[in-house]
């Protein structure tokens, strides 16, 4: 088994602010999706109901993740550093 050195990353303040933007975006979308999914004719309401599943499944990943892949900017980024996470899932 071939172990890989895990890097630390902590986004600067740049980072934060423009990931902010990303936030938002994938935010809109999953409401957009949402509400499509629910109000929509087929088979467009069935196109939207993927993308709110894919949209749940990045939020997730951003709010959720303890684990970064590369430089991902994560939820957890954003709390002060003396936070304690519960482990919820």
């Amino acid at each position: 088994m071939i172990r890989s050195k895990v890097v630390p990353f902590s986004p600067d303040r740049n980072l934060k602010l423009s990931s902010i933007q990303h936030v938002v975006y994938e935010y809109a979308n999953l409401m957009a999706a949402a509400y499509y999914s629910i109000h929509g004719q087929a088979p467009w309401r069935t196109h939207c109901d993927d993308a709110f599943l894919l949209g749940c499944r990045k939020l997730g990943d951003f709010l959720l993740n303890r684990k970064r892949y590369k430089k991902d900017v994560l939820a957890v980024d954003f709390l002060p550093s003396q936070t304690i996470r519960l482990n919820l899932l």
